[in-house]
């Protein structure tokens, strides 16, 4: 995670993640928050976010702290699967380099991953997400086009609550 975070930091324009397993987010709520503060930092802020879920039952704090926070910027989208998926993580840092972690079952923490840096497997990669981004274009949890008020973030947690009934 410590190496996800320091990409984070860097990236210069984009940052997109796909989440194909199911559990919480705890290990990844730092790198979360950094990603947060790349959005708002106005010095150095982070251009494009786009992040790509699967929706389970274990996967719901995650998506709930998602739109709590993400959905405050209007460069954050967020999508969701509702299909079954392979069990992996996908991070591609502007075209630049990318990471496959493979968590262990249950999605607590990754216990390894890949890291690509050829500019042909970086763009093998990024198609994939392009396809799973596509893929989920009709389940839209908030595309970024305008800051939410409070009233929308409750709403965007109630439809998320519908996913699991």
């Amino acid at each position: 995670m410590s190496f996800l975070e320091s990409l984070a930091m860097t990236a210069r324009q984009r940052l997109w993640t796909a989440r194909t397993h199911l559990g919480e987010a705890d290990e990844e709520q730092p790198y979360f928050e950094l990603i947060e503060h790349r959005l708002k930092d106005p010095r150095y802020p982070l251009e494009d976010f786009r992040r790509v879920i699967r929706v389970g039952p274990r996967s719901r704090q995650h998506v709930e702290w998602l739109v709590e926070h993400f959905s405050q910027h209007a460069n954050a989208e967020v999508r969701y699967l509702s299909s079954v998926g392979p069990q992996f993580d996908v991070m591609a840092v502007d075209g630049r380099i990318a990471v496959i972690g493979f968590p262990v079952v249950g999605g607590k923490r990754n216990i390894g991953a890949v890291v690509l840096r050829r500019r042909k497997a970086v763009e093998g990669v990024e198609a994939a997400f392009i396809s799973l981004w596509n893929d989920c274009q009709a389940n839209v949890l908030f595309d970024g086009s305008s800051s939410r008020t409070h009233d929308d973030v409750r709403q965007l947690k109630e439809r998320i609550r519908g996913l699991f009934e």
